[in-house]
């Protein structure tokens, strides 16, 4: 039994250098700068928000400055981007999408909605989950209802491209 373990543990450690052999990453960041050069575009890194910061520096130029290849965010209007999208989701959170509200939608992606939960208990998860969208101090990240928002905000068409053609979503 010990060998079979020992043989599965061994096959495993094979699969993963398959699936992310050394230099993977490094050659999808080149693959990714290549292609951005050819549409004219430069590749950053821009930081932990990405999702609100991505959005926003397409859209608004004062919100950043570039120091050499780093960005300098200029959190007054990152703080006031994400407080919109929170007030576009608060406004829109009882609109219905497909049988649910965009509240249940959104707190049940994040793993905050459970079956039979009060209304109370509802109200406080959607009010803390606007609290993070509002404010970058409470380190939440993005999701599908803030790209939805931020489209709503700015009223203009979202596009999210993941890593295949099939993974392609519009907002």
């Amino acid at each position: 039994k010990e060998t079979e373990a020992t043989e599965i543990g061994l096959r495993r450690e094979e699969w993963r250098k398959q699936m992310r052999p050394e230099g993977a990453i490094s050659e999808l960041k080149s693959t990714l700068c290549q292609l951005a050069m050819k549409e004219g575009l430069e590749v950053f890194d821009v930081g932990g928000e990405c999702q609100y910061l991505t959005i926003l520096c397409t859209v608004d130029h004062t919100s950043f400055t570039m120091r050499g290849r780093r960005i300098e965010w200029n959190y007054k209007a990152v703080d006031s981007f994400r407080a919109k999208i929170a007030m576009w989701l608060r406004t829109h959170g009882d609109k219905w999408i497909g049988g649910e509200t965009v509240r249940s939608l959104a707190l049940m992606e994040r793993g905050r909605w459970k079956e039979g939960m009060s209304v109370q208990a509802e109200q406080f998860e959607w009010e803390k989950y606007l609290r993070g969208v509002a404010q970058a101090r409470f380190g939440q990240w993005g999701d599908n209802f803030t790209i939805m928002a931020a489209s709503g905000v700015l009223k203009r068409m979202v596009v999210v491209v993941g890593g295949t053609e099939q993974n392609v979503i519009t907002f």
